[in-house]
């Protein structure tokens, strides 16, 4: 039902944010690359979602909120987004995709680090498995980074 489709969506997020820059490898003028990639990933964000927009208008009773607050956060949510993105873009060039992409998934800790702090989802007894993960994750990571010269 409702949590099984949940599952589904989240498979799909790291299917398709494991896959954001790998358009960008099909780019034979290197000039072309890089930063100004990421414009033209937000075009295509801007893009799809006015498309999720539309789809949503016509099969939901649900109406799109006009208050500033879903604007304003919204926008910052995007901006804080994309500087995710400026900095995978440097990273994998400075560092490859096989190294870079794997350290940016430590994103997931600090999703749920806010999913923590932010809104207590996560009971006191499951904490220190959280910390055991986090310990692994994290040390992955500094293993990589120091596994791999840079390209």
């Amino acid at each position: 039902g409702r949590r099984a489709f949940g599952l589904v969506c989240a498979l799909l997020v790291g299917v398709f944010g494991g896959s954001i820059l790998l358009p960008e490898s099909f780019i034979t003028d290197k000039r072309n690359a890089g930063l100004s990639f990421v414009f033209w990933l937000g075009v295509g964000a801007a893009v799809f979602s006015l498309v999720v927009l539309g789809v949503h208008i016509l099969v939901s009773s649900a109406r799109i909120s006009l208050d500033w607050r879903p604007a304003l956060f919204g926008t910052l949510a995007g901006v804080v987004w994309n500087l995710g993105n400026v900095a995978s873009v440097i990273g994998t060039h400075r560092v490859g995709y096989s190294v870079a992409y794997p350290i940016m998934q430590c994103s997931l800790l600090v999703g749920a680090l806010w999913g923590i702090l932010a809104f207590g989802e996560i009971k006191k007894q499951a904490l220190p498995f959280f910390a055991g993960g986090a310990a692994v994750l994290l040390s992955g990571a500094v293993c990589l980074a120091f596994a791999v010269e840079p390209v």
